[in-house]
């Protein structure tokens, strides 16, 4: 509770099952046979792998409570927004 960034704790618990589940179906989407030369999913490739760096990047900092951590999920958290823009 000390970690001004983070949502409430009930937050976790609805929003993010629905992210996963989401990504999932779209990974299962994109690894089907009729999809592997889809060019939207050649094209949008390096913004996925952006995106899911800086959110791997983003768990580690917001794991740690010191003062740096809090700061760099931060600046992360903003970092996230061009491969979001770039994928949308």
């Amino acid at each position: 509770d000390k970690n001004l960034i983070a949502p409430a704790n009930a937050t976790f618990g609805v929003v993010w099952p629905v992210i996963y589940l989401g990504t999932t179906a779209l990974a299962v989407h994109q690894a089907l046979p009729n999809q592997q030369d889809n060019p939207r999913y050649q094209k949008a490739m390096p913004w996925f792998w952006v995106s899911y760096g800086l959110n791997a990047l983003f768990g580690y900092y917001f794991s740690s409570g010191d003062k740096f951590s809090r700061v760099a999920a931060g600046i992360t958290t903003l970092a996230t927004l061009p491969p979001a823009l770039g994928l949308h």
